[in-house]
């Protein structure tokens, strides 16, 4: 560069430490800044004493492309600085490659200043635009590399011998499982059975309330239907999701059972008990911060899908409660408003 400076940055998440040199290489200025709104606005007013300047940043594809897109938007000419360049000034300059900031910006301005031919950083929306789409398709395909790993992870402690190889989510959810196990109801439908029982009350014509709260236990008609679910342990036509214990998979299993797979009254001590259990894979609870299913089809079956949304949003920390005020005492690990993984929801094919 024959006239004007050259700012060389080394770029952080944090921060970011620049060096100004001019064309005979002799360093006019370095400072360290902070990559926030304030910092940003102090780096571009310590760089206004040099009006003809160009910054040099290394790069620009990578982690200092959210400072060198700024600057552009700003008005200021950016070149992105290869790694490897850098690296090889560095040793030049120094005569060993230890980095530190102070030498990868003295480095990075070195670059700018010798070689010619930099790639300019330009701000071009179609660009962008592809970027991001370039992006979340290897989003998604990492996204769908792992859940499929998981999958046959868990197929292999299923199924003997585990799937095939090139397994579809279609072909995977064909899959018969088979678990052995103890096999009990879970908190949600328990608590779901209350949720029914309001929901009835409420479609009937003899009866008022507008809450859980107003639920008249002395009225026939809420005496007879509580004791066909509770005392009686009948099973509404609604989902049921029990759980199986006891199984050599690491994580929970779940199974839900579709209304229709009795036949005639079926009570909760015939489907609780020791039993096999086949079934197809239905959801899988990866493990970690993210690893939750919310139950709400099982819980709250037969609302209205927005207002499932915003009744979980309020109950779903409050199965526990509720459960406890039924005198119901199921494991503390239980699927209460959650299912915390790693878990597999299998859809029942067959209990015996």
């Amino acid at each position: 560069m024959d006239t004007g400076v050259v700012i060389g940055m080394d770029p952080h998440k944090r921060t970011v430490t620049i060096e100004v040199m001019d064309a005979q290489e002799h360093v006019l200025g370095h400072e360290q800044f902070t990559t926030d709104a304030d910092g940003f606005g102090q780096m571009l007013a310590y760089a206004q004493t040099w009006p003809e300047r160009v910054w040099a940043i290394e790069g620009c594809a990578g982690i200092g492309r959210h400072v060198a897109e700024r600057l552009v938007l700003a008005g200021e000419q950016v070149v992105d600085v290869p790694a490897k360049l850098s690296a090889r000034m560095r040793m030049f300059a120094t005569g060993q490659g230890r980095k530190t900031d102070d030498t990868d910006a003295h480095s990075i301005a070195l670059v700018g200043v010798r070689i010619s031919g930099l790639h300019p950083v330009v701000t071009d929306a179609q660009l962008e635009v592809l970027r991001l789409l370039v992006d979340r398709r290897r989003r998604i395909g990492d996204e769908h590399v792992m859940k499929v790993c998981q999958l046959h992870r868990i197929l292999l402690e299923l199924i003997p011998g585990g799937a095939k190889t090139s397994l579809s989510a279609a072909q995977a959810r064909k899959l018969l499982a088979a678990v052995d196990g103890q096999v009990s109801i879970t908190a949600a439908s328990l608590v779901g059975k209350m949720f029914y029982l309001f929901r009835t009350l409420l479609e009937s014509d003899g009866v008022a309330i507008d809450s859980l709260d107003d639920l008249d236990f002395e009225s026939p008609a809420v005496q007879t239907k509580f004791k066909d679910l509770y005392l009686r342990n009948a099973l509404p036509p609604i989902p049921v999701l029990v759980r199986v214990a006891g199984s050599s998979y690491e994580g929970a299993i779940y199974v839900s059972l579709d209304p229709g797979y009795f036949v005639g009254d079926a009570a909760q001590d015939l489907l609780e008990g020791s039993h096999r259990v086949l079934g197809t894979v239905r959801h899988i609870v990866a493990d970690g911060d993210d690893g939750y299913l919310a139950t709400d089809p099982w819980l709250l079956a037969g609302w209205e899908h927005l207002l499932r949304r915003l009744l979980m949003a309020h109950l779903g920390d409050q199965v526990q409660s509720l459960t406890s005020e039924l005198d119901i005492k199921p494991p503390e690990d239980d699927a209460y408003g959650w299912i915390k993984g790693p878990a597999v929801v299998l859809d029942a094919v067959a209990i015996y």
